[in-house]
């Protein structure tokens, strides 16, 4: 779950109000441009119609003082005036088009400017937030690793002390590099737990957790591969939610589940509890439900 998806959806609003608002007044300023070309070419062609009635009266005048109302000389020069006055009213329209086309070309060029300006402009915004979000996300998995890591007591050189204790549970990583070796079959109902880094050997019932020497009542009904950690909940089989999701001492830890719908409660292992502990999912994390010493 994105944190920041709030603010960079409002962030990206008002990038595209902006440049909205700005497209908006570049088409009105255009469709006022428009208009005023036609007023100014429509005042033009009445002009041109008007002198085209003046120039037919003052031949058709002319041609009666003369006694030529119905001559070749009177027709030709009228049509001369038809020309004449098509002819300007051609270039008139001519010129209003050319004079529209510019007006388009410019609203075209400055409604492109705004639409590449907005697509920078919410890259930016999408870089600013993805660069918070890394930086929340590398926080959180900060605080997940230093809340997850307890460090062994001073004074330890080895997890496994003596042949009495228990092995310390407060480690990071593995048992294997930690120098304790784990063999499971050299003897049947019995797990060996080998300290090289102080050569002590412990001999366990396989059901009991080596961390605090007890059994969890649950692996009669059925157990991890280790033997100790029970695969289900008081009878209950556990299904995998997450796998490798929780962090815990240097190592991924699978998150399970059991019951369905409201029911639903998930888990993860606790070796120095020997037992689940209730976790849920607040923000894209695994936390756990109740105040836990791991």
């Amino acid at each position: 779950m994105a944190v920041y998806s709030t603010q960079r959806a409002e962030a990206k609003k008002k990038v595209n109000d902006i440049h909205d608002l700005q497209a908006e007044q570049v088409n009105k300023a255009h469709a006022a441009g428009v208009k005023e070309i036609g007023t100014a070419y429509d005042d033009q062609q009445r002009a041109v119609a008007v002198q085209k009635l003046i120039n037919e009266r003052k031949v058709a005048e002319s041609m009666a003082n003369l006694g030529l109302t119905d001559s070749g000389l009177n027709r030709t020069q009228q049509t001369a005036v038809q020309l004449s006055a098509a002819n300007a009213a051609y270039n008139l329209n001519r010129q209003k088009q050319a004079d529209i086309n510019a007006y388009n070309l410019d609203r075209d060029s400055k409604l492109s400017t705004i639409e590449q300006n907005r697509i920078s402009a919410t890259a930016g915004v999408d870089e600013t937030y993805d660069g918070l979000e890394a930086e929340y996300e590398a926080a959180q998995a900060k605080a997940a690793a230093e809340a997850a890591v307890i460090k062994t007591p001073t004074g330890k050189t080895g997890l496994l002390m003596s042949a009495e204790g228990n092995l310390n549970p407060y480690y990071t990583g593995s048992l294997g590099q930690n120098s304790i070796a784990v063999d499971y079959t050299s003897e049947e109902g019995y797990t060996i737990y080998t300290d090289y880094a102080t050569g002590v050997t412990k001999k366990i019932n396989s059901k009991f957790n080596p961390y605090t020497d007890t059994k969890n009542n649950d692996v009669e009904n059925g157990a991890f591969d280790n033997g100790y950690q029970p695969n289900n909940i008081k009878g209950e089989k556990l299904k995998l939610a997450d796998k490798g999701a929780w962090k815990a001492f240097g190592q991924n830890q699978n998150v399970f589940y059991t019951g369905e719908g409201s029911n639903k409660k998930y888990w993860v292992w606790s070796r120095g509890n020997n037992a689940y502990i209730e976790v849920y999912l607040k923000d894209n994390q695994w936390k756990a439900r109740n105040q836990v010493i791991w």
